[in-house]
């Protein structure tokens, strides 16, 4: 069949490649270079989760797995790695449910170092696209990492650090994952058989070089941070620079300064393109205003707000009635957001990625519709949720986000302290919304959408979010709003990353 598929694209495409999704069977081959690889996607997908909590234990399981898969396939033999596929998307969530972000970007990495095609499924990048396109563009500078002989136990490391060697004729590729939540600093032994003298090592990845003295460099690995390093000569070429059209502005508004005011919805806030409504339930809200403050009051409770240093601080506590008033911030224009979390930094690029369908197909997107064995959701399958707390919580130390716009300026939202039971980050696209298209914050005192059966076995929050206390009763939020510009937007979400860890199985 796979013969009679591939001879019969033959007229119209020079080479076809068919792709056959099986256990990389051996006969297979001949007529496709390329391996679905069942098994690294179940391993990935079954087993691996459940070694988050002991980062040795799992680098000695994947180095077992490629290990036992060297030499076993015909020469030329490629298979795609990847973390997942649909089936175990549907059957364990996608990569950020059963890893948070920080250990799914470690994985990745070592999709990068082995043999093969590295792979990501659809949406697999959001929230990662900075850290993505930094470590893909890493292997492609490095061409070692694509036709070197593979060695996977002859670099001396930290047993929580995934190692690849890969020989070439002449320079080598060195690949390090750190799997932990820990930073890792030693001295990396090379194999004698190198016969390297006083090389230097060059990061893809972060730009750091080492130099190699009696066979072995020094060399610090941040918290689920990836190395792909070349031995003996710089990494070819450059990352370019980011070329992104992006989404048009969803409105035409003129650049402003930062500016903050109360209006009968809540508090308009103005910087740059970006123009933020942050509002909890429809009003009205009456405002008082003194020198040092503004006070806003409706019957869902009240919203204080001060200007602080250049800064905006936002204080709302909700009558415990107003709970399903879920407080948000609706945010326009912006271009780029970015997350401080637990395990790492979220910095992606906007791009609206689900669109209403055609009215003459009178049909659309039916949320209720769910399907598969696995629920994070309580019988309903949202789409645009691009980032939620129950899933990678924010930072105890720096829990703050921040948006930029085409202009070059940004909104950071800091000291973030709520009860919330999920913070999200949504572009709607699965609410009957009008345009103009904007991203939506909410901040949801118990979040209708999620599973009683996930929130049991969620990534632990245990300071997520800083929650600070208040008398019972009262759903409060605490935020502060900082002009920036767009590319000091980082700096502003620092931080040393920490472990992921589950509260129940995973």
């Amino acid at each position: 069949m796979l013969a009679a598929i591939r001879d019969g694209m033959t007229p119209w495409i020079r080479r076809p490649v068919i792709i056959p999704e099986n256990w990389n069977n051996v006969e297979h081959f001949p007529l496709s270079p390329v391996g679905y690889d069942h098994k690294l996607w179940m391993l990935m997908g079954r087993h691996i989760p459940g070694l988050i909590g002991s980062p040795a234990e799992m680098t000695k399981c994947l180095r077992e797995f490629f290990e036992r898969e060297r030499g076993s396939l015909p020469e030329g033999a490629l298979l795609l790695r990847t973390l997942g596929n649909h089936d175990t998307y549907c059957e364990s969530g996608r990569v950020d449910y059963r890893y948070g972000a920080g250990l799914a970007q470690a994985l990745h990495g070592v999709c990068l170092m082995a043999p093969g095609i590295p792979m990501l499924y659809q949406e697999q990048e959001v929230g990662a696209f900075e850290a993505l396109r930094v470590m893909n563009w890493a292997r492609r500078r490095v061409p070692e990492f694509v036709s070197g002989r593979v060695d996977y136990l002859a670099v001396d490391v930290a047993p929580e650090v995934f190692s690849c060697l890969r020989r070439g004729a002449r320079t080598h590729a060195l690949g390090l994952s750190n799997l932990s939540g820990k930073t890792i600093q030693e001295k990396i032994h090379l194999p004698a058989d190198l016969a390297l003298c006083d090389e230097i090592v060059y990061d893809a990845v972060s730009g750091r070089q080492a130099s190699v003295v009696d066979g072995c460099f020094a060399w610090r690995l941040e918290p689920y941070a990836t190395a792909l390093m070349r031995i003996g000569a710089k990494p070819i070429g450059a990352i370019p620079t980011v070329r992104f059209a992006g989404e048009q502005p969803s409105e035409n508004l003129p650049v402003a300064s930062f500016s903050a005011e109360a209006d009968s919805l809540g508090i308009m806030v103005r910087v740059g393109k970006i123009r933020a409504q942050f509002t909890a339930g429809p009003g009205p809200w009456v405002a008082e205003t003194s020198r040092e403050e503004t006070i806003l009051s409706s019957p869902y409770g009240a919203i204080r707000m001060r200007w602080r240093e250049g800064a905006v601080v936002i204080d709302m506590n909700l009558t415990e009635a107003a709970a399903d008033r879920t407080p948000e911030l609706v945010v326009n224009n912006a271009r780029r957001w970015l997350v401080s979390g637990q395990t790492a930094l979220l910095d992606d690029r906007l791009l609206r990625r689900h669109f209403p369908f055609p009215p003459e197909k009178n049909y659309r997107w039916d949320r209720t519709m769910r399907w598969g064995g696995w629920a994070l959701y309580n019988n309903v399958a949202p789409t645009g949720r691009l980032w939620q707390s129950i899933l990678e919580p924010l930072h105890p130390d720096n829990p703050a986000l921040a948006f930029g716009d085409a202009s070059g300026n940004g909104l950071v939202v800091s000291e973030i302290r709520t009860q919330a039971h999920n913070i999200v980050l949504t572009d709607r696209t699965d609410e009957d919304l009008a345009d103009p298209y904007a991203l939506a914050l909410r901040f949801y005192a118990q979040d209708p959408d999620i599973s009683a059966e996930s929130d049991e076995m969620r990534l632990d929050v245990a300071a997520s979010g800083s929650t600070s206390s208040v008398e019972p009763g009262v759903v409060s939020l605490h935020v502060k709003l900082i002009p920036c510009a767009e590319g000091d937007a980082a700096r502003h979400l620092a931080a040393t990353r920490l472990p992921v860890s589950r509260r129940g199985r995973p």
